[in-house]
């Protein structure tokens, strides 16, 4: 996780990707950075797949309803498709 972490701060999405979606349990916050990751690598449904499971397993905080709303307009998924 610490690897995929790392990755993912230094913008390697593709080593963020492959490491974080080898781990069997990933913090909501984890799970956001996988689905980042897989946005940025043009995998949107993979990544919104993703992020759709984050919000649906974890209670939605304020940070990360800020980060899914993000998510959804920067890489324009509409809100009815939710």
């Amino acid at each position: 996780r610490l690897l995929g972490v790392s990755a993912f701060q230094n913008r390697d999405y593709r080593q963020a990707a492959d490491a974080l979606a080898a781990e069997s349990e990933l913090t909501p916050e984890e799970g956001l950075m996988l689905a980042e990751a897989r946005l940025q690598l043009g995998e949107r449904a993979l990544g919104f797949q993703i992020l759709d499971e984050v919000t649906e397993r974890w209670p939605e905080t304020a940070p990360r309803r800020a980060k899914r709303l993000s998510l959804e307009r920067a890489y324009g998924r509409s809100n009815s498709a939710r």
